[in-house]
């Protein structure tokens, strides 16, 4: 196995490679978040995504519960910033819909996670050159019969 100067290997043969054993603590992010919302900056989309990450998914149900309450201070540290920064972040996100704040005097406020709205939704599916679904069916109804045909490359004789 020999190396370029620039760290790729050649003649080398194929190696499998494993993800951090801490990549199960991950957070998926929703595209309409990360790609729209132009108002909101990309450190508030980041908070947005540390306190998604606080809003565990239940054991006896498997789901998210859809609210998180992290203290300033615990996001602060967690984004290596300073609580004012976290209020500017919150204010952003609470001003795009995307965080509803209730506050409790002398606890963290509870912040529940609002899926992004159906505005910023229709915007990004435009930008990224999709529309709404052509066809809608009601639960039940079948689909209709394809009209495409599929070519194949198989020779006639």
């Amino acid at each position: 196995m020999s190396k370029e100067r620039d760290g790729t290997q050649i003649d080398a043969p194929f190696e499998f490679r494993h993800r951090n054993p801490g990549a199960l603590d991950y957070v998926i992010v929703s595209k309409v978040v990360l790609i729209g919302y132009p108002e909101v900056s990309d450190g508030a989309k980041v908070t947005y995504w540390v306190i998604y990450a606080h809003d565990w998914v239940e054991r006896s149900s498997g789901e998210r519960k859809g609210y998180a309450y992290p203290s300033l201070r615990r996001l602060a540290a967690l984004r290596h910033t300073t609580e004012r920064t976290i209020r500017r972040h919150l204010a952003e996100l609470i001003g795009a819909l995307l965080i509803t704040r209730e506050l409790r005097p002398g606890k963290p406020s509870v912040l529940y996670i609002e899926e992004p709205a159906g505005e910023e939704v229709e915007q990004y599916l435009r930008s990224r050159g999709r529309g709404e679904d052509k066809i809608v069916r009601t639960p039940g109804q079948k689909c209709p019969p394809h009209t495409r045909t599929i070519k194949t490359n198989k020779k006639t004789r």
